[in-house]
């Protein structure tokens, strides 16, 4: 039964998005700390999400993206500090993203680009 719903989600996926899909991205909020200390305590925490109640826990939004080829990445923390910004067209380090999201995001366009 679940291969068969599957089946039929990703089918209904494919014939909704068309040929002009340039790219994909996922656009995500949450917490997050940043100093070291901040970092121990939550680390050694027995609490269930303990960032969500950290007092020194911060507004965090980023844009991960998978678009014709290069992976990009943009984080911007509320509170004034400086967007970061990966693009893996200018980087000088060269190579992509890593970790689930920028993977899934890579094998969902490549789906869509082999099934049209």
């Amino acid at each position: 039964m679940a291969t068969a719903v599957n089946a039929a989600a990703r089918h209904c996926f494919l014939a909704s998005v068309g040929p002009n899909v340039y790219g994909l991205c996922l656009l995500n909020e949450g917490w997050g700390v940043f100093d070291s200390e901040s970092i121990a305590q939550v680390a050694r925490s027995t609490e269930r999400r303990p960032i969500s109640r950290h007092p020194n826990r911060r507004e965090v939004r980023t844009l991960t993206a998978v678009v014709a080829g290069r992976d990009l990445y943009i984080q911007r923390i509320r509170g004034g500090e400086p967007v970061v910004l990966f693009d893996s067209a200018t980087s000088p380090f060269g190579g992509t993203l890593q970790g689930r999201i920028p993977e899934a995001l890579r094998g969902l366009a490549s789906t869509i680009h082999n099934s049209l």
